[in-house]
């Protein structure tokens, strides 16, 4: 008889556990559920925003990118993350003045983070190429990445535009 009353009890403890461990599933993404990461700083392509061996805090799997934030992405060809800066999201219009200025949707981008504001012009062939293709306007899923010390940065000028999905995070720390 105690046995069958032991069991009972385990049995809507079980049930117990089970409802709560849903309702916990169901609840809005709170600050402890959110995912970061630390990652080290490789290089100066981002001085002086970020230097070479610093770590920074990452908040991975953010749904939400905005004009000069910086983020870390991959890219297909190589088997590295990067950290940039994004300069122009999907639907932006963007044109490279002989000045080394961008323009983005008409007006000159204020870019008091950029240390060199000359591009490595071998690189940008590619990112221009892609560019007049969709018109000089960013394709829906597509950021313009590009690091604050541009002569010494690999980003989109090198890479071209970088897919929305293979965006991995964005830095909160610095």
């Amino acid at each position: 008889m105690k046995l069958k009353y032991y069991l009972i009890l385990f049995l809507l403890f079980l049930l117990f556990l089970i409802f709560f461990s849903s309702c916990v599933k169901e609840n809005n993404l709170t600050e402890e559920n959110l995912v970061y990461k630390n990652f080290t700083i490789k290089g100066s392509s981002m001085k002086p925003a970020l230097n070479n061996s610093q770590e920074v805090r990452v908040l991975l799997n953010s749904t939400n990118y905005s004009r000069g934030e910086i983020v870390i992405f991959k890219v297909k060809t190589r088997d590295e993350i990067f950290v940039k800066r994004i300069i122009a999201i999907e639907e932006d219009k963007v044109l490279f003045g002989r000045n080394g200025k961008i323009y983005l949707n008409g007006i000159v981008l204020n870019e008091s983070y950029v240390k060199d504001i000359e591009f490595n012009s071998n690189n940008i062939y590619v990112l221009l190429k892609q560019l007049e293709y969709y018109n000089n306007t960013i394709p829906r899923g597509y950021f313009l990445i590009m690091g604050d010390n541009r002569r010494f940065s690999l980003d989109s000028s090198e890479y071209g535009l970088v897919l929305r999905e293979n965006v991995l995070g964005k830095v909160i720390t610095n």
